[in-house]
């Protein structure tokens, strides 16, 4: 029904460990892979995912860019990473991977800690948009 009614706006937000979909808040695990649900997600109109790996979320460990790539593909839609990012090369390694698409991240706790600016990461996002134009 959401994406009925939003269309082009929906947005789903899936929270995965292991390949498969966290639940109930990180409690329960789903039986389906997450590329599996982001398919059948993108065929009701779901237009853009974020993959945060609740694994790493709040770690600065480094983000899953393989995973979140793996969900771009399986969908055919774009998708914002979540979760690990602690450096400024993690950023630009998500920027460099947008062809196999990844649209974004999202930064948190790397930003509360000072590990990476923002000022910074967003030169390195107007970077790729003027490559990619």
């Amino acid at each position: 029904a959401a994406c009925r009614e939003y269309g082009d706006g929906t947005l789903v937000s899936l929270d995965v460990r292991e390949g498969r979909v966290q639940l109930a808040g990180w409690e329960e695990e789903s039986v389906l892979p997450v590329e599996a649900l982001a398919r059948q997600l993108a065929a009701l109109g779901v237009e853009t995912f974020i993959y945060t790996d609740t694994g790493r979320d709040g770690t600065l460990a480094g983000p899953d860019l393989d995973g979140a790539c793996s969900l771009a593909q399986a969908a055919g839609r774009p998708v914002l990473v979540a979760g690990g990012f602690g450096r400024l090369t993690e950023v630009e390694a998500a920027a460099a991977r947008e062809a196999e698409g990844i649209a974004g991240v999202i930064l948190g706790r790397a930003l509360y800690a000072g590990t990476i600016s923002l000022a910074e990461a967003i030169k390195i996002g107007e970077r790729s948009e003027s490559d990619a134009g």
